[in-house]
């Protein structure tokens, strides 16, 4: 999952809708970090762009579990 912590101008063109200066199609949500809960974090793409990361299990687990853990997260979800 591409995420971007602070602005949505940090993610990627082809990611953000037009009503924040991109390309995408897809609703952009933001959620507080400590509502991934303890199964998935954020993890930045490189410590030389912090800007840009994905969440990601805490732990190895079948991807039904990681979605899973994800969906957990739907209340803490905001459309941005």
């Amino acid at each position: 999952m591409s995420v971007a912590p602070d602005t949505p101008s940090n993610l990627p063109r082809h990611r953000r809708p037009p009503e924040h200066g991109g390309t995408g199609k897809d609703p952009l949500w933001s959620i507080q970090e400590r509502n991934l809960g303890v199964h998935l974090r954020y993890v930045a793409d490189t410590v030389l762009v912090p800007t840009h990361g994905v969440i990601e299990p805490t732990i190895p687990m079948p991807f039904a579990a990681y979605q899973q853990a994800l969906a957990e997260t739907a209340p803490y979800w905001a459309r941005q």
